[in-house]
């Protein structure tokens, strides 16, 4: 029914239809800087971004040992098993080639990143290019 709705809306050209995934919202963002380069955070994400300002930083580039780091920096972290730890790690250092990449890029935040067990998905990104 919602989607013959839809349907009726001027200009409309179709749907997404994504899962509705349940578990721990984390934030993943990139800045680069004139002066250090690309800095990245992770911290609680959703809702909470705001509202705890709950985030590590870290100069790019880093390894696993230091994105574990940042991630026992947030409180975030208390509610992380260790599976999911390394589901956000994992995805840390994935952001670290994705710079090496593509040094172009200005800004990134993943928010949020959805975790439970071993599986992170992406639920919501913007990206900057310069």
């Amino acid at each position: 029914e919602a989607f013959e709705q839809f349907k009726k809306i001027n200009g409309f050209e179709g749907v997404v239809i994504q899962e509705h995934l349940k578990g721990k919202e984390v934030l993943i963002g990139v800045k680069k800087t004139k002066d250090f380069g690309h800095a990245v955070c992770v911290g609680s994400g959703g809702i909470n971004t705001e509202k705890l300002n709950d985030v590590s930083f870290r100069i790019f580039p880093f390894d696993k040992k230091e994105a574990e780091k940042m991630i026992s920096e947030t409180d975030i972290s208390k509610k992380l098993n260790q599976e999911e730890r390394n589901a956000v790690k994992n995805n840390l250092i994935k952001i670290n080639s994705l710079i090496r990449k593509h040094p172009e890029m200005e800004e990134l935040d993943i928010n949020p990143l959805m975790v439970t067990g071993s599986r992170a998905v992406v639920v919501d990104a913007r990206m900057v290019l310069d």
